[in-house]
């Protein structure tokens, strides 16, 4: 999993530079933080946009205030280093947009059969009906169920069919059985099915059971919507910061003729200082002004490393 610690980028040996050269962390997208094995966390409306965190307080109380510097960004490209507080569990934990990507539900293949009298002989068992001890032992748990059976370990007499199905026969590699709950209404859940209802959306994709007549378990699983984060109007939190350095300003100009300004650092000990020209007290504040449009231009399409 990714590790997220506030860490100072060193500064940059040039007398302009872009504002991100004070960001303490790094910025991700969903898709690398779940790749990396973050969690699936979707997107909380109570929350601003929020690509990055801090695991510095991942184990502090949840409640607790953390305050951060940040860039803030006013009008017309101009910027200044203000602050937020937020609690600490919130910094501890990104708000991405998007949809979380649950694994798709899909049973591996089984070799699995029912024995049936003759003439016929065998039937392939469909993997979806077959779960794990550790599955069935987890859905009893939720259910609240009074036991556990293979319902492949004994004969049936399918009801008006008349055949009789007599027991499964499980290769000797797959754990797998054909488990069922027994709920408090003494009605059978196939664990395997109750599975796959449950994850029709992705394994971990939000929802509930609910009592529903016309299941022969009695219960349907009721999807939960999730929020992808499309119909939020706030703005993103910014990215935590350093204060700047005795030797850096905030610097803002306008760019040239496209008609917009850009705020920038300035390295206050790399100013040219030779020449009445460049600088000093006597610097010519209109070669001054041009150094940082330039500079800034560049820094708009050469992106920084």
């Amino acid at each position: 999993m990714l590790t997220s610690l506030p860490i100072e980028q060193p500064q940059p040996n040039q007398e302009f530079y872009g504002v991100d050269a004070l960001n303490l962390f790094d910025t991700h997208t969903r898709a690398e933080f779940e790749a990396a094995g973050g969690p699936l966390i979707p997107f909380d409306p109570a929350r601003p946009e929020q690509d990055w965190w801090d695991d510095t307080y991942a184990a502090a109380s949840p409640t607790q205030s953390v305050s951060y510097n940040a860039v803030v960004w006013g009008s017309g490209g101009t910027a200044a280093i203000g602050s937020f507080t937020q609690t600490a569990a919130q910094m501890a934990t990104p708000n991405f947009k998007g949809l979380p990507n649950y694994p798709k539900w899909t049973p591996a293949p089984t070799r699995a059969v029912y024995n049936h009298a003759a003439p016929s002989t065998t039937s392939p068992v469909d993997p979806k009906d077959l779960s794990t001890a550790q599955q069935a032992q987890a859905l009893l748990a939720e259910l609240g169920g009074t036991s556990i059976v293979d319902i492949g370990a004994n004969s049936v007499t399918l009801p008006n069919i008349g055949q009789i199905v007599f027991p499964v026969t499980y290769p000797a590699d797959d754990p797998r059985r054909l488990f069922a709950v027994v709920l408090s209404s003494s009605k059978l859940f196939n664990v395997g099915q109750a599975l796959s209802e449950k994850y029709a959306a992705g394994i971990g994709a939000p929802g509930s059971w609910f009592a529903d007549a016309t299941q022969i378990s009695g219960l349907r699983w009721r999807a939960t919507a999730v929020p992808d984060g499309s119909a939020s109007t706030a703005s993103a939190l910014p990215v935590p910061c350093r204060a700047l350095r005795a030797n850096e300003r905030l610097k803002t100009s306008l760019v040239g003729g496209l008609g917009f300004q850009t705020t920038q650092i300035q390295r206050t000990d790399l100013m040219p200082t030779t020449g009445a020209a460049w600088g000093g007290d006597n610097a010519d504040p209109v070669l001054l002004d041009i150094q940082a449009k330039v500079m800034a231009l560049y820094n708009l399409i050469v992106p920084r490393s």
